[in-house]
């Protein structure tokens, strides 16, 4: 389980999954694959790209599930409390930030169906 504390996500998860598999309800495998997927998320964090803005949604919303099991098999877990938070905070930072990417998107796609069209009708002879 150390693969976490060197930064290896994805063994991390792996390692968890298997935990998981045996006891579904491990809280310190549910918590520590939660922290793994965020940490994938954010190694990826300052890129701008609608896919990969989508794929950190889908980490967070895996480690908030995560967490949301581990809440319901101990409500009193602060840490868990804590850190659901601060993933609420992060999912609802990651859809701004894919509405705005889609919006722009769909802007540079009009723009750019403008540009053919005027272009198009450059190209057509003029009729005398």
């Amino acid at each position: 389980m150390c693969s976490h504390k060197l930064g290896e996500y994805s063994e991390s998860v792996i390692d968890c999954n298997k935990v998981l598999k045996h006891d579904p309800t491990n809280s310190k495998a549910l918590y520590r694959r939660a922290l793994a997927f965020v940490g994938l998320s954010d190694k990826s964090n300052k890129s701008q790209k609608l896919s990969v803005k989508k794929s950190q949604m889908e980490l967070l919303s895996k480690a908030r599930s995560d967490l949301k099991k581990l809440i319901l098999k101990d409500p009193k877990n602060k840490t868990a409390l804590k850190k659901l938070k601060e993933f609420e905070s992060k999912i609802l930072k990651n859809a701004l930030i894919i509405k705005k990417l889609q919006a722009q998107e769909k802007e540079n796609k009009k723009a750019e169906q403008e540009r053919a069209a005027q272009q198009q009708q450059k190209a057509q002879p003029k009729k005398p």
